[in-house]
C-alpha cells in the first residue's frame, strides 16, 4: 500500500491499515513455523470519502478513524460504515477555527478513547451502542457485539443460530419463523420453518434494496413490515411496496405486536402524551384505549384484551381495566411491566431490581431478585433484559402458592389455569381431590388427567366418574321425591372415598346406614371377600321384599362373582362350574373352550341338551332364544376346530335344519342336503339355488340350468355365462368365449329370444373361428393346414363387427399370409391393399410392407379352388376376395363346415304352410316309395303345358331312352328307382323364371315367410315332395328341443353321393364333414369342437 497513515491490530492476527489514497484495509496474518516468514492474506477493503489521520479499536466492537476534515468516523471491525461523530470538539465552530485532529486512541479493553487537537486539546469520550434486540414468545433475536451479526436464541431449548453478515446492523424483528434486520442501505428478511419454531434454519427470502434513515423501531408480522417514524409508522410488504400508513397526534413512545391471524396483526401504541392504541394492520383506522396523564415508557394488554398495563416516565405502575374504565392497581418505581399470555389475573413488574409476580385480588405475590426488567411473561417463564450486558434471561416462579390461594378461595377455574402453567402431581391430585369435595367433578377429572403416571391418571379419573355417576342419580332421585336428601348425599360420597382410600368397613357401615346394602355387598365382592358378603346378602336379602335396595342382589351374583375370583387364580374348571351353576352356559364354555377341555365340554353339552325341560320344549317347538343363541355359538366355536360331525349333531338335536344345509352346502354335501329336501319340501329352494351355482362353477352348465329353472332363479344362468364370457373374452381365451356364448345364446333361447339367439350364435361362431387365427398369430406351430385358416379367417371376416372386440388387422394378415402358402397371389394382394389402409401394430408393419412387395413379384393368379366357389343354389362363382357369407348373385346363405369352414353343397327349402314339422320329419325319415323313372317324359309335359292340353298316354306305352341316368329293363332289375319328376329340382332350376313359385300343387299362400337374406326365391315342397326325396339327402337344424316356437331349417345337399358324408352335431346342431368331424372328435376327446357334446360311442 502506498501512503499508510495508521495501522492497528485487531485481534492477534487481523491488521488494519489506513491510507491517504482514501482506502481502509484488512489483512490477515498467519504465522508458521519460525524459520518461515508468514503468510499475508488479504481480506478486505474499504472506500473512505475522507482522508484518514489516525485510527484506533474500540474493545473489538468498532473503528474510531479521524479525518482531515476535523471529524470523527465509525466503522465496523469489518469495514462497514456506522455514522459520523457528531460530538467532536469545537463542531460548531466556524470552518476555518476548528482544532485538527491529530491522533485518537482508547482504553483497552473498554469503550472509552481521547483524541488530540492541534490547539492542544485533549478531549475523553464514551461510545455506548443501543441494544438491538427482539423477543417474540421464545424467540430472541439480537445483534452481536461485532455490530455485523445476528443471533437467533430458542430459550427453552437454548439453541442459536449465527447470521454472518459485513455490514452494519442497526435493527432486528423476529416473529414467529420470520426475522428482518435492517442496515443502512437494505432491509433483509429471512425464513424457516413455519411448521417447527424448534427449528432454528432461516435463510434469506426477501430483500428490499433501498434504505429507511428515519426508522426508529422496526416490526415484522407473517406478511408485513413495519416501519415506525416520529410520528407514524408504516406497512410494507416484503417487496417493499407501501399498504398502509397511520400517523399520529404525537410522537410514539413504545411500540408491541400483540400478534394476530395472519394479514390482520395487531400493534399496541404508546404515545408521548399518554393515549394508547391498538393498531390492526388490515384496518385503517387506530382502536383507542385509555389515555394516561403522562409519557408512556412501557405498555402491555392482557391476553383477553380487558385489561391494560401502563408504565410512565415517572415510573409509575397502573393498571386499567378497559371494560369498566377504572384504575384496577398503582405502585411506583416501576420500570417494566408484562401480562402472563395465557393466564388474565397474572402479571409481572420489575420495580427496584426485583421482579414482582402477582394477581388483581391480591392472594399471592411471588418476588424475584434480578438486575434487568421484565420484557416477556410465558406461563410460568420470566423474560428480563440485563441493560448492562445487553443480554436476555428468564426464570421459573412456581406456581404452590397462586395454586393454593385458588383452592381455598373455591376459585377453581383459576386454580386450574394456575396448575396449567405448570406444577407437581401432588398439586394435582390436591387439586383434584379438592375439586371432588366442592363438586367440581369436570375440574377434577381435568386435574387427573394431567398426571404423568397413566395408571394413577386412568384410575382417579374412573374414580371421579363414578363419584359423579352416584351424585347426579342420588341428586335426580331426592328431586323427584322434593326431598332434602343432601346430608344422605354426602354422607354416601363419603363412604365412597373411604372406601377408595382403604376404609372398607367403615364405609360398609355408612352405606348400611343410609339403606345402600347393595353397594357394600358390591364393595365386598369386589374385594373377593365371600364370607362378608354372603353375610350381607342372607341378612338383608332374604327377609326383604322385592323393593328393597338390597333385594336386587341374588346368590347367583356371588357364584358370578366368586367364578370370576376362581378364573383369575387360574381354577379354570371350578371357575366353569360356577358359572354352568350360575346358568351362564357361555362363560363357562368360553373358559373350557380357551383351555381346550373338550371331552368335557361335550359331556355338559349332551348333559344339558338331555335335560327334560329342554327335550320337552324342542318337541313342543317352543323358541328358547337364549338357548338357541348358545347352540349356535356352540357350533361356530366347533366348525373352526373342523368338528363337523359334532355340529351336526347339535344342529339335528336343535332341528335347526336351515343352518345344517348351511353345513352341507359349505361342504358339497348334495346327497345329505337332498335327503332333508325330501322331508321338507319348504327348503327345496335354499339348497337349490347353491347347488345350480356350484354347477355353474363346474362348467356343468345345463344341470345348472335346470336347477336354476327348478329354484325359480332361471335368469342366474344367463348372469353366470354373461360374466364367464367377458372374463374370457378379456384373457383372450377365445376357444371359452366361443363356447360360452354358444351357451348364452341357448339359454337366450329357452326364454323365447330368438334374436338373441342368433346374435349369441353367430357371436360363438365368431369367436370359434378366431381362435383358431389367433392360433397362428400366438403360437409358433399350429394343428391346423394353410386351407382351415384361410377359410377359417374368411369365415371370421364374413361375421366381424366392431363390437366383437377382435382384431380384423389379424384376421386379414392370417388371410394373406395363408394366400401366400397356397399361392394365391392374386387374392393374396388384394388383402394386403386393403389390410395396408388400416391402422396396424408396429410389430406386423415390416413384416406386411415386405409381403406387400414380395407378392408383386408373383404370379397375378389363383388355384382354381380358391379363386372362387360355386353357389349351390344358382350356380354363380362368388369370388373368393368378397368374404360374404350370403350368394352376390342369389342371396343364398352359405353352410360351412364348422372345421374346415368349407361351404358345403346344402340349399335350404321350406314346407308349405298346412304342413306341420312333425310330420314334414316323419315323412324325411320314411322310405320313399320305389318307382320308375319317366324324367324325359315329364320334362316334355312341362314344356308343353301352355301348348298342348291333351293327356299324355300312360308311361308303359312310350319308350323312353335317358341318357343322364341308368334305366333297369321293364323287368325291375333296379331294386330302387326314383321318381323323375323331382319338385325340389325343378324349383332349384327355374328360380329365375318362375319367381320362387313351386311345381305341382303348391302355391304361393303356403309359402312361409322367409329372412331376407334367405335368396331371392325359396324353394317350397308339399308332403308329396319329401316323401320322393332320399332321406340321406336332407339335414334338419332342429332347435325346438330348447324353444318350441323355433322353427326348424330344412336342407338338402344337390351332391347326393357327400350328403353320406355331412354330419350333423345333435347338440348344436351345426353341420360337419364326416372325416374331418371324427379326426376333430378324436383330437378333442369325442367332444363336439364346437359345442363341446360328449360322444359316448
Amino acid at each position: 500500500h502506498r501512503n499508510i497513515v495508521c495501522c492497528k491490530w485487531y485481534d492477534s492476527d487481523t491488521l488494519i491499515f489506513a491510507s491517504w489514497t482514501k482506502l481502509l484495509s484488512f489483512y490477515h496474518i498467519e504465522y508458521g513455523a519460525k524459520d518461515k516468514k508468514p503468510k499475508v492474506k488479504h481480506v478486505s477493503t474499504a472506500k473512505l470519502d475522507f482522508y484518514p489521520n489516525s485510527l484506533c479499536v474500540l474493545k473489538n466492537s468498532c473503528l474510531i478513524l479521524s479525518g482531515l476534515d476535523n471529524y470523527l468516523y465509525l466503522y465496523t471491525t469489518r469495514g462497514a460504515f456506522i455514522e459520523k461523530y457528531k460530538d467532536v470538539y469545537g463542531a460548531n465552530k466556524k470552518e476555518h477555527q476548528r482544532d485538527w485532529i491529530l491522533s485518537v486512541c482508547n482504553q483497552e479493553q473498554t469503550k472509552r478513547f481521547c483524541y488530540g487537537t492541534n490547539h492542544g486539546y485533549l478531549v475523553c469520550n464514551k461510545i455506548v451502542f443501543k441494544t438491538v434486540h427482539s423477543l417474540q414468545d421464545n424467540l430472541y433475536a439480537y445483534r452481536a457485539a461485532n455490530l455485523c451479526d445476528v443471533y437467533v436464541q430458542n430459550m427453552i431449548t437454548k439453541n442459536k443460530l449465527r447470521i454472518e453478515t459485513d455490514d452494519y446492523v442497526k435493527m432486528v424483528a423476529v416473529y414467529k419463523h420470520r426475522l428482518a434486520v435492517l442496515f443502512n442501505d437494505r432491509l433483509l428478511v429471512f425464513s424457516s420453518n413455519p411448521y417447527d419454531s424448534d427449528e432454528l434454519k432461516h435463510q434469506l427470502k426477501h430483500t428490499i434494496a433501498r434504505p429507511f434513515p428515519s426508522c426508529n423501531l422496526l416490526i415484522i408480522t407473517n406478511h408485513h413490515l413495519i416501519i415506525c417514524t416520529e410520528n407514524k409508522f408504516t406497512a410494507i410488504d416484503f417487496e417493499g411496496a407501501v399498504l398502509n400508513e397511520w400517523t399520529f397526534s404525537a410522537a410514539i413512545r413504545y411500540m408491541k405486536n400483540i400478534s394476530g391471524a395472519p394479514d390482520r396483526e395487531g400493534m399496541l401504541v404508546g404515545l408521548s402524551n399518554g393515549e394508547i392504541y391498538t393498531v390492526f394492520i388490515d384496518k385503517k383506522y387506530p382502536i383507542f384505549h385509555y389515555k394516561h396523564h403522562r409519557v408512556i415508557r412501557c405498555v402491555d394488554i392482557s391476553p383477553s384484551k380487558s385489561k391494560l398495563a401502563v408504565v410512565d416516565e415517572e415510573r409509575k405502575l397502573c393498571i386499567y381495566d378497559l371494560e369498566q374504565k377504572k384504575v384496577l392497581l398503582q405502585d411506583t418505581n416501576a420500570n417494566a411491566v408484562a401480562f402472563n399470555n395465557e393466564f388474565d389475573d397474572i402479571f409481572a413488574f420489575t420495580s427496584n431490581n426485583i421482579a414482582t409476580i402477582r394477581n388483581f385480588t391480591g392472594n399471592f405475590q411471588y418476588t424475584h431478585k434480578t438486575d434487568g426488567f421484565i420484557v416477556h411473561f410465558s406461563a410460568s417463564t420470566v423474560y428480563t433484559l440485563f441493560s448492562s450486558t445487553n443480554t436476555m434471561a428468564s426464570f421459573v416462579i412456581p406456581q404452590s402458592m397462586p395454586l393454593k390461594r385458588y383452592i381455598q378461595s373455591k376459585s377453581f377455574d383459576n386454580a386450574y389455569k394456575i396448575a396449567c402453567l405448570g406444577v407437581t402431581k401432588y398439586e394435582w391430585k390436591q387439586l383434584g381431590f379438592k375439586a371432588i369435595e366442592a363438586m367440581r367433578f369436570d375440574i377434577a377429572k381435568k386435574a387427573f388427567r394431567n398426571l404423568t403416571d397413566l395408571k394413577e391418571s386412568i384410575k382417579y379419573s374412573e374414580f371421579v366418574n363414578f363419584i359423579e355417576m352416584q351424585y347426579q342419580t342420588q341428586a335426580s332421585v331426592n328431586n323427584k321425591e322434593n326431598e332434602d336428601g343432601s346430608n344422605g348425599l354426602n354422607n354416601l360420597l363419603m363412604a365412597d372415598i373411604l372406601a377408595y382410600q382403604g376404609q372398607f368397613d367403615k364405609a360398609a357401615k355408612i352405606f348400611c346406614a343410609n339403606n345402600q346394602h347393595q353397594k357394600a355387598i358390591e364393595m365386598y365382592l369386589d374385594l373377593q371377600d365371600w364370607e362378608n358378603a354372603k353375610e350381607l346378602i342372607q341378612r338383608f336379602n332374604a327377609g326383604n321384599d322385592s323393593h328393597s335396595s338390597s333385594s336386587a342382589y341374588s346368590m347367583n351374583d356371588l357364584l358370578l362373582k366368586q367364578a370370576k375370583w376362581l378364573q383369575s387364580q387360574g381354577d379354570v374348571v371350578s371357575s366353569a362350574d360356577m358359572y354352568w351353576s350360575a346358568k351362564q352356559y357361555q362363560t363357562g364354555f368360553d373358559i373350557l373352550f380357551e383351555t381346550k377341555k373338550f371331552d368335557m365340554l361335550k359331556s355338559k353339552i349332551l348333559a344339558l341338551f338331555s335335560e327334560p325341560e329342554i327335550q320337552q320344549s324342542l318337541h313342543q317347538n317352543e323358541a328358547n332364544t337364549e338357548l338357541t343363541e348358545f347352540c349356535e355359538y356352540i357350533a361356530t366355536k366347533f366348525r373352526k376346530l373342523n368338528d363337523i360331525a359334532f355340529v351336526k349333531d347339535i344342529y339335528m338335536t336343535m332341528k335347526n335344519y336351515a343352518k345344517l344345509i348351511e353345513i352341507y352346502i359349505e361342504r358339497q354335501e348334495w346327497d345329505e342336503a337332498f335327503l332333508i329336501i325330501n322331508e321338507h319340501k319348504e327348503m327345496k329352494k335354499d339348497i337349490l339355488l347353491p347347488y345350480a351355482k356350484w354347477l355353474a362353477m363346474n362348467d356343468r352348465f345345463d344341470e345348472a340350468s335346470q336347477a336354476f329353472h327348478e329354484a325359480g332363479f332361471p335368469k342366474y344362468a344367463i348372469n353366470i355365462l354373461n360374466n364367464l364370457t367377458q372374463t374370457c373374452l378379456t384373457q383372450k381365451k377365445y376357444s371359452d368365449t366361443a363356447y360360452y356364448h354358444w351357451l348364452l345364446a341357448v339359454e337366450h333361447l329357452k326364454f323365447g329370444h330368438m334374436h338373441k339367439f342368433k346374435i349369441y350364435s353367430e357371436k360363438a361362431q365368431l369367436y370359434y373361428a378366431y381362435n383358431i387365427v389367433n392360433e397362428y398369430i400366438v403360437s409358433p406351430f399350429t394343428s391346423y393346414s394353410s386351407d382351415v385358416g384361410l377359410h377359417a379367417a374368411k369365415f371370421a371376416l364374413a361375421l366381424w363387427s366392431e363390437h366383437s372386440k377382435l382384431s380384423k388387422v389379424a384376421l386379414l394378415y392370417i388371410f394373406a399370409k395363408q394366400c401366400m402358402e397356397l399361392e394365391a397371389y392374386k387374392l393374396a394382394r388384394s388383402i394386403l391393399s386393403k389390410l395396408i389402409t388400416l391402422r396396424i401394430p408396429n410389430e406386423w408393419r415390416e413384416k406386411i410392407e415386405l409381403d406387400a412387395l414380395l407378392v408383386r413379384v408373383k404370379p397375378f393368379t389363383d388355384p382354381p379352388h380358391l379363386a372362387s366357389y360355386i353357389c349351390p343354389r344358382c350356380s354363380t362363382a362368388n369370388y373368393s376376395n368378397n368374404y360374404s357369407p350370403i350368394c352376390t348373385h342369389c342371396r343364398h346363405r352359405f353352410v360351412q363346415c364348422m372345421v374346415s369352414f368349407q361351404p358345403l353343397p346344402l340349399v335350404e327349402f321350406t314346407i308349405i304352410d298346412g304342413l306341420s314339422h312333425d310330420e314334414a320329419i316323419k315323412l324325411i325319415k320314411r322310405e320313399p316309395p320305389k318307382k320308375r323313372k319317366n324324367k324325359m317324359m315329364e320334362l316334355a309335359m312341362n314344356s308343353n303345358e301352355e301348348e298342348d292340353t291333351e293327356p299324355v298316354e300312360d308311361e308303359q306305352n312310350v319308350n323312353v331312352m335317358n341318357l343322364d341316368v341308368d334305366i333297369d329293363d321293364e323287368d325291375g332289375m333296379d331294386s330302387e328307382d326314383v321318381d323323375d319328376n323331382d319338385v325340389f329340382y325343378q324349383q332349384l332350376m327355374n328360380f329365375d323364371n318362375s319367381g320362387g313359385a313351386a311345381a305341382g300343387d303348391v302355391s304361393e299362400s303356403d309359402v312361409n315367410n322367409t329372412d331376407d337374406d334367405s335368396g331371392k326365391c325359396s324353394i317350397v315342397l308339399d308332403g308329396e315332395a319329401l316323401e320322393k326325396i332320399n332321406p340321406a339327402e336332407i339335414f334338419v337344424i332342429d332347435h325346438r328341443k330348447y324353444c318350441k316356437e323355433m322353427a326348424p331349417k330344412y336342407y338338402r345337399c344337390i351332391v347326393p353321393e357327400e350328403s353320406y358324408d355331412i354330419i350333423i352335431c345333435p347338440n348344436c346342431q351345426f353341420l360337419f364333414r364326416g372325416e374331418e368331424y371324427e379326426v376333430a372328435l378324436i383330437n378333442n376327446g369325442h367332444l363336439c369342437p364346437f359345442c363341446r357334446y360328449k360322444f359316448t360311442a
